[in-house]
């Protein structure tokens, strides 16, 4: 049974959520019919943990290349090269921490960005308002209910109590 050189995106994307809804469901019908593909998501998630044994991290520390983790994870990598690289990733858990952390470090990234973009677009969108529709310099002075055309009625059964308080 082959697995497709693009498990390891497929399963992050999964994780986090930013896989759209019909891939998704895909990807969990792999899941279940094959096992190849459990393994490796079981692995993710316990790559995902905090790390109990620090001397397996640093078995494949010296020859990872930041760089090269970039290009996986930005998904700039050709067909072969990915399919390398995962399978060293499946391989090495030190490695695979690594492109989690790239993963993940990058997905704030973005979300950042996306925030920072939406409070400015926002903050344009209320100078754009105010330019169009000034706000008035001074509000108009309220004017007595009497003004209006309308009296103060007081109920007759306390007509009386108020005249009696006044005496």
């Amino acid at each position: 049974m082959s697995v497709s050189p693009s498990n390891l995106i497929s399963l992050l994307r999964l994780l986090d959520r930013t896989l759209p809804a019909g891939e998704a469901g895909m990807v969990r019908e792999r899941l279940a019919g094959e096992p190849e593909l459990a393994v490796q998501y079981r692995l993710v998630l316990r790559a995902m943990q905090p790390a109990a044994d620090i001397d397996a991290l640093l078995t494949h520390a010296d020859d990872l290349d930041v760089s090269e983790v970039a290009e996986f994870v930005e998904g700039r990598m050709s067909a072969e090269r990915q399919a390398s690289f995962e399978s060293r990733c499946w391989s090495s858990e030190g490695v695979l921490r690594e492109v989690i952390a790239a993963w993940q470090a990058a997905g704030e990234a973005a979300a950042l960005e996306q925030a920072v973009a939406s409070t400015d677009d926002a903050r344009a969108a209320a100078r754009s308002l105010l330019r169009a529709h000034p706000p008035a310099q001074r509000l108009p002075r309220a004017r007595p209910l009497e003004a209006h055309g309308v009296g103060l009625r007081v109920h007759p059964a306390r007509r009386g109590q108020r005249r009696r308080q006044a005496r």
